[in-house]
């Protein structure tokens, strides 16, 4: 029973006569949880025939050499859960390559059941056993529990190895008459829509974003880029800082940390551990990179430098990050969040390095002479502190707070539109534009006004 929760299925397996049943279950809290209620659960979590594994789905069964009888997955992804912003990491149970898994790791005559309890949530997740199945309809069944659309277990689906001969369907649809449910076509048949449902991939695991979610994220996305731009160009004049530099920058490092986390989910499983590790290795790595490089002047005062330096990582990230989270989900757990994180931690060194030279670009001296107090400073002086005269303009300390302000909303811009990219396109899409968004930061230099001293 992948994710079996606080042990339904498993005390229905028990009483139709299962011998042995590994219970699956990332959420260490509801197995305690269930635990505690045992007089009400009938001990079930602890009945000698359940053994209980704390573990992600998938590195369960890639860890294991054991083939099942019949592997279960119910409601691991409901209707309301699709809602929230994890549905990508949810989602990654029922892929088509997690569901290939699933059947390498059945017997000759076993069975994968999946349970969903919406059409939609049933359609997207017919179309993953297709692809995981190569297409061949013959080895999927599927059925209608209940008519009711609250009803929690409403459709059933059914894959094997070996094509369902007509002996067996006739035998599925009287078992099926026998508890009031029925037999029914396949919500994804290729053979009865004008169109295939693509099926979610580890690429782009979103299994049930809809079409009109996706689009939603996309107007999101838009909106949020359009309130960027009217503010750059509205902004008030700071020197010569580019404030559309800055809005990249923000934006690149928050679809840096989404792409991060994804790999580091791939290669860990769990989800909470995944966030926590993605973002102190970037965050972490991006304050050391600027610790470690940023008194360099010709990168801590060049944003050019600063951002070659930063699309090397992001390039890195990009080619080696699937590959090396793909191997690290084979191994041990603690080996896994090691290697993943210091990779993350590398790549994410020079990530801090174009922000700094932002901040450092509103404070440097590009030309000419400037009176402060009296005092003459010459050209190249860096200013640290009061305000400045520039040719009639005053220039003080509010124009790192600009950079800030246009990096923080990059920032939800770059997020919204990783989103966006991901549901459409996937994670080695996000992974190509980043380099190409930051190859645009590059080509910005050679626009009047952008280039530091």
């Amino acid at each position: 029973m992948l994710g079996a929760g606080a042990g339904f299925d498993a005390a229905i397996s028990l009483q139709e006569g299962a011998s042995v049943i590994d219970a699956v279950e990332v959420n260490a809290e509801t197995i305690a949880f269930a635990r505690e209620l045992e007089p009400w659960t009938g001990s079930v979590l602890s009945h000698p025939s359940v053994n209980v594994h704390i573990q992600e789905a998938r590195r369960f069964v890639a860890s294991t050499y054991y083939k099942w009888d019949h592997i279960g997955l119910s409601l691991l992804q409901t209707n309301p859960a699709s809602g929230r912003a994890r549905s990508h990491v949810d989602a990654r149970v029922l892929t088509a390559e997690a569901l290939t898994a699933y059947l390498s790791r059945l017997t000759d005559d076993g069975l994968l059941a999946i349970i969903q309890n919406t059409p939609l949530l049933n359609e997207r997740t017919c179309a993953s056993l297709l692809g995981a199945t190569g297409g061949d309809v013959s080895r999927i069944a599927a059925f209608e529990l209940a008519t009711d659309d609250s009803h929690p277990f409403r459709f059933l689906l059914l894959a094997r190895n070996t094509p369902f001969s007509d002996a067996d369907r006739a035998r599925q649809a009287m078992l099926a008459t026998s508890v009031q449910a029925r037999s029914a076509s396949l919500p994804c048949d290729p053979s009865a829509q004008r169109g295939m449902i693509k099926p979610a991939t580890d690429d782009r695991p979103y299994l049930f974003v809809s079409a009109p979610r996706a689009l939603a994220h996309g107007s999101v996305a838009a909106t949020i880029a359009l309130l960027a731009l009217a503010f750059l160009l509205l902004r008030p004049r700071a020197g010569r800082f580019s404030g559309a530099a800055a809005g990249i920058v923000g934006g690149v490092v928050m679809a840096v940390q989404v792409l991060v986390i994804y790999r580091v989910q791939t290669a860990v499983g769990l989800p909470t551990l995944a966030t926590s590790l993605g973002l102190a290795s970037v965050l972490g790595g991006a304050g050391g990179g600027v610790l470690i490089v940023g008194s360099h002047p010709t990168i801590a005062g060049n944003l050019r430098n600063a951002t070659i330096a930063a699309l090397t990582g992001v390039l890195g990230l990009a080619v080696f990050g699937g590959p090396i989270a793909d191997i690290c989900a084979g191994l041990p757990l603690p080996a896994a969040a090691s290697i993943i994180t210091a990779f993350a931690f590398v790549v994410a060194l020079p990530l801090g390095l174009p922000f700094l030279a932002l901040i450092e670009q509103v404070t440097l001296i590009e030309q000419g002479t400037l009176i402060e107090q009296g005092t003459r400073i010459e050209q190249g002086t860096r200013i640290e502190q009061g305000s400045i005269t520039r040719d009639g303009a005053r220039i003080d300390g509010r124009a790192e707070g600009l950079v800030i302000g246009c990096d923080g909303i990059g920032g939800m811009a770059g997020a919204a539109t990783a989103s966006m990219l991901v549901i459409t396109l996937g994670f080695t899409a996000l992974g190509a534009s980043l380099v190409l968004i930051l190859v645009g930061l590059l080509l910005l230099q050679i626009l009047p006004g952008n280039r530091v001293a």
